[in-house]
């Protein structure tokens, strides 16, 4: 089991805020679950040790896509790409040259949105409005 985010609840208790619970959220074999723990200094080790859990669905969520919004591609390394050999290389050389197409956009080539960092470092590179081919 996973915790993936966890929030502290407090309430009022004899007419002060006071700690309530620790409302996790944890993904354990691909399935997230939310719930209700009482120890704010550890976390719980097992789904057994939460209050009130609760199965989250995650498939099939969000609303309909329409066909006059934008969509953006997220371009993430493949996993042979991490094995392979100059991975940071081959990001920043991407990112620069889609800078600087940035500048001077064309029709038949995604534009570039940016990228998004994970621990300061290119995780993801973005593109606004992908064509989609059938």
């Amino acid at each position: 089991m996973e915790v993936i985010q966890k929030n502290e609840a407090f309430g009022r208790i004899d007419g002060k805020m006071k700690f309530s619970y620790v409302h996790v959220f944890v993904r354990q074999d691909g399935v997230l679950y939310s719930g209700k723990w009482t120890d704010r200094l550890n976390l719980p080790k097992t789904l057994d040790d939460l209050q009130e859990l609760k199965k989250i669905p995650t498939e099939d969520r969000g609303p309909v896509v329409k066909t006059a919004w934008s969509p953006i591609h997220v371009k993430t390394p493949s996993f042979l790409a991490y094995i392979d050999g100059n991975l940071e290389q081959r990001i920043a050389r991407e990112v620069q040259t889609c800078e600087i197409l940035g500048k001077k956009p064309h029709p038949n080539i995604a534009t570039y949105y940016g990228y998004h960092d994970t621990h300061g470092r290119v995780s993801m590179v973005m593109f606004l409005g992908v064509a989609t081919y059938t």
